[in-house]
């Protein structure tokens, strides 16, 4: 598991480590400067004109403790001072006045000169405001300039919280992260921003992200193979589970065969459809697997039935905004406790029908918004929840003790009492029609898939995790085929049960 702190939460761990675990402040910066040297080598760098930008805060002092560490290697570096004196931390300005003892060439002014690396030390992750003036005109400026650009900690002008750039931003090929990547670097435009990411062990303790699980994290391959349920030997088609799908308004097959399709290439036992009658002959053409159970007006009896059948519930995709919908979608929250996935048009029914609401809150519910559902369930608008998603999902899963997968270009999930999860997979070639009816799917597959396995609720996050992971990979693999614009939903159910395999092999390793 990979920690992604904000920039408040990176500072309590730092002064956590010098006040409690008293590990000096210099100690830490110039880790952080020898930590910097090794990957600038180790990406085979030309330092040979190497110029370093250097704020007065802590970040700076990195900058000025790297420079007298290659003037101590026979380069010959230079620093370009952007800050007032009288701002300087006492331990930046120990780094400034050794390098200066070192003999590193010091400006105050841009020269028009060409450099092989542009090293920003300027603001790092405590930067919370928009930059103008001066300091927007020089991150502007070295932009165009040429020679590898490199960021110590984060570029500056991006927010370490959310990714968005405050007014300007330094354009990096490579960030190299002090202890642990930020979250902005894993949010767009963040990310886009930050170019490669390597982060660099300096001694700051985590331990206090281990303890706080609203710090947001990033799995590796090997830990979402140790989340898939478990094949069987003897085992048979109940074992993995009966998941039930409300999916397909008239005329919305679609929706629903992907649902399908892509719960059965995740590995769940039964599919039964709750469908409008009129999409039962294309979807028994195209879901031979599938058992169809249709309506033609709202049915409480029938519905009723169909809730009894199942271990699993996904309901909303094409699922339409008829009353009949409507009437459906109220039955279900108000008459079962069993693991529920909420994709589509059931959160916008949810979100404009008067109590709905009131009956969202349950532990064994999944919701799977992008940002446009969001805000209706919120209240806030896109750019807000942009600004402020981890506040925005951490108090809605409080509000109404539900799990939370927001979908974006960059997914993150969260459940009360779980870690709060950054997705690293997928790309562009998920934003396509029918790509949120695969992702619902395949959560609700692998959920029905391990629901004779697990003790509790609480067991299902790790299904619901997987299979974002899962959706993202098979993104990427149907990419490689098709080319991202290409990418049609119905190429990535292929890719889910190869991808599957893949982790099942890591398993094994």
């Amino acid at each position: 598991m990979n920690y992604l702190p904000t920039g408040q939460e990176i500072k309590q761990a730092d002064q956590y480590t010098i006040n409690e675990l008293q590990i000096s402040g210099r100690s830490l910066m110039e880790a952080a400067a020898r930590g910097v040297l090794s990957q600038l080598v180790a990406e085979g760098l030309d330092l040979t004109r190497v110029l370093l930008v250097c704020g007065a805060g802590n970040n700076g002092g990195d900058g000025f403790a790297l420079a007298w560490m290659l003037k101590e290697l026979g380069y010959t570096p230079q620093i370009l001072f952007w800050g007032k004196e009288e701002k300087l931390t006492a331990e930046s300005r120990y780094q400034k006045d050794k390098s200066q003892e070192a003999g590193v060439d010091f400006q105050t002014t841009l020269a028009e000169e060409e450099y092989t690396v542009i090293v920003d030390a300027l603001f790092g992750a405590g930067l919370d405001r928009e930059l103008s003036g001066p300091y927007q005109n020089l991150i502007n400026t070295l932009n165009n300039y040429s020679g590898k650009k490199v960021a110590i900690d984060l570029p500056s002008g991006i927010h370490a919280g959310s990714g968005e750039i405050l007014g300007a931003a330094f354009k990096a090929d490579i960030t190299i992260a002090v202890q642990c990547p930020k979250l902005g670097l894993f949010l767009y435009p963040g990310k886009e921003w930050a170019g490669k990411v390597i982060p660099i062990d300096i001694g700051i303790t985590e331990s206090l992200f281990a303890a706080d699980k609203e710090v947001a994290a990033a799995h590796t391959q090997k830990e979402y193979a140790e989340m898939l349920p478990r094949r069987l030997r003897d085992s048979h088609k109940g074992t993995y589970g009966k998941l039930l799908i409300i999916a397909g308004s008239k005329g919305m097959a679609g929706a629903a065969f992907l649902n399908g399709m892509s719960a059965y290439r995740s590995g769940t036992g039964l599919v039964q459809i709750y469908t409008h009658e009129d999409n039962r002959v294309i979807l028994q053409s195209l879901l031979y697997e599938g058992i169809m159970k249709t309506y033609q007006t709202y049915q409480e009896e029938s519905l009723e039935e169909a809730l009894a059948w199942a271990d699993v519930i996904l309901m909303g995709s094409g699922l339409g905004l008829s009353q009949d919908s409507r009437q459906i979608v109220s039955y279900v929250l108000t008459h079962t406790n069993k693991p529920l996935v909420i994709d589509g048009d059931a959160l916008r029914i949810i979100s404009e029908e008067a109590g709905l609401m009131a009956t969202l809150p349950g532990r064994n519910r999944i919701l799977t918004p992008h940002l446009r559902e969001m805000e209706r369930l919120t209240g806030k608008s896109v750019n807000a929840i942009k600004s402020e998603r981890k506040s925005v999902i951490i108090n809605f899963c409080k509000k109404y003790e539900c799990t939370v997968v927001l979908k974006d270009s960059v997914t993150i999930s969260y459940r009360l009492g779980e870690r709060l999860v950054v997705n690293t997979s997928g790309n562009a070639g998920l934003a396509k029609a029918g790509s949120g009816d695969v992702l619902a799917g395949t959560i609700s597959g692998l959920i029905s898939a391990g629901s004779k396995q697990v003790k509790d609720a609480s067991s299902f996050y790790e299904q619901v995790l997987a299979g974002v992971y899962i959706h993202g990979k098979a993104g990427e693999e149907a990419s490689e085929k098709w080319g991202m614009s290409g990418v049609m939903a119905r190429d990535l159910l292929p890719e889910i049960g190869r991808c599957i395999k893949e982790l099942e092999r890591r398993r094994k390793e």
